[in-house]
């Protein structure tokens, strides 16, 4: 199910610059395999690479799908006020998205999506930037935490445990985007045609 709320913050009115889309949700929800499908459909699309502090996973590329910097490094680029934004995710790794990533991707495609967590999104709501906002959702709490719990390989204990807390408080965060589209177990590639139907409208 695909729901709209009234758009406060007036996204994507211009027509002579790259859209950008903000696509959240709860850790597990499926937001990275919603976006891939969406790049193989969309035409002038690209996703926006995030920088984080923690250690590269083995199936992990850098610049496909972090970029992965020293506590230094990043902490140099917060001086250097290069993030849209920033925070401590789980108390433990950096994560933030850069404003010239951002800039260099404007010059060359029509579509910027952004793959951000919840606490990532609500940091740039507060900002006037102009961006239409996407909240995958799992359909059940139940479901969610299923999920997570199938990922437990590619993550410590302590990450484990944190984002199994965060899970319910997450979800209940939809209703402050503008768009919610609920991933259905075993249901991907209909998760991905209603986001691109949401990004060709919009």
């Amino acid at each position: 199910m695909t729901s709209k709320r009234i758009k406060k913050n007036k996204p994507n009115k211009r027509t002579n610059c790259a859209k950008l889309f903000i696509i959240s949700g709860p850790s597990g929800a499926g937001k990275n395999a919603v976006v891939c499908g969406i790049l193989k459909k969309l035409k002038n699309a690209s996703r926006m690479v995030t920088c984080t502090t923690r250690k590269k996973r083995p199936n992990e590329k850098p610049g496909k799908d972090y970029y992965f910097l020293t506590e230094k490094e990043f902490k140099q680029r917060i001086k250097e006020s290069d993030f849209l934004e920033w925070a401590i995710v789980h108390k433990k790794h950096y994560y933030g998205n850069s404003k010239k990533i951002l800039e260099k991707l404007q010059k060359k495609y029509a579509i910027i999506l952004l793959v951000i967590d919840v606490q990532g999104a609500k940091t740039i709501r507060k900002k006037a930037l102009p961006h239409t906002s996407i909240f995958i959702n799992a359909e059940s709490e139940k479901k969610l935490i299923s999920r997570i719990k199938k990922r437990k390989a590619m993550m410590s204990n302590e990450s484990l445990k944190l984002r199994l807390a965060s899970a319910a408080a997450e979800m209940k965060q939809a209703k402050k985007y503008d768009y919610q589209v609920t991933n259905y177990e075993n249901r991907l590639d209909e998760t991905i045609e209603r986001v691109c139907a949401i990004i060709q409208k919009n």
